[in-house]
């Protein structure tokens, strides 16, 4: 996958569709109905859909009241801080979420959407350039102070070697700044953009909490 256009707001998604979903081509539907869609929107400067392939440590539940650490994710990069309320108000969008709801929602007859996905505002705090590679390993994490600087100053057991590996990836930290969706709320998420997750133990063996995450559909798939 090409670079794709940088952005320093997004809202980042987490959820799991309902247990038949691989049976009825989920990914596919991405590839071919959802990604297209959304990155169609004005306000959407690149939105990419990945699937968790492993993951370790305290995972979020997949929406509210569930048992189930979320399986998918998504990152709906904006134009600008209101691009989120312009993209739901956005007609095509507004005939499209029901759609997913009903088709691939775990609980798609409830009134709390929270019951379904999880969405919060984040901020690019930190950026190494690099190209958006097809794995990424995910480190969402909690710290009380201020973030200030790259993320795994926070959360890794030994930032040093963390900040070597960054260097030769593309690496993006987040400050979440509001939850808008959901219970999950980590106020920070570090991003590793690898080739291959097999030079990514850095990252892995230093976080507490982490996702392997491989790429599904993006804005040139």
């Amino acid at each position: 996958m090409p670079s794709a256009p940088d952005f320093d707001v997004m809202v980042f998604d987490t959820y799991t569709p309902r247990p038949d979903a691989q049976a009825r081509n989920y990914d596919q539907w991405l590839v071919d109905v959802d990604c297209p869609l959304f990155n169609s929107l004005d306000m959407i400067a690149a939105y990419t859909c990945w699937k968790v392939l492993k993951a370790k440590g305290n995972r979020a539940n997949s929406a509210r009241g569930s048992n189930d650490p979320y399986s998918y994710f998504s990152f709906f990069g904006l134009s600008d801080a209101s691009g989120f309320e312009a993209m739901m108000a956005d007609p095509k969008a507004e005939a499209h979420v029901p759609l997913w709801v009903s088709n691939w929602s775990r609980n798609p007859e409830s009134a709390d959407m929270a019951e379904n996905f999880f969405f919060s505002f984040a901020r690019l705090s930190h950026f190494k350039p690099g190209k958006m590679a097809e794995c990424v390993v995910l480190v969402p994490y909690q710290c009380k102070a201020a973030i200030d600087g790259p993320g795994y100053e926070h959360w890794s057991s030994n930032p040093e070697a963390v900040s070597a590996f960054a260097e030769t990836v593309r690496y993006e930290s987040w400050v979440v700044e509001k939850q808008l969706q959901g219970d999950y709320a980590p106020n920070g998420v570090d991003l590793f953009f690898v080739e291959s997750f097999d030079h990514a133990n850095t990252v892995w063996d230093t976080a507490p909490t982490a996702v392997l995450g491989t790429l599904v559909a993006g804005p040139t798939c």
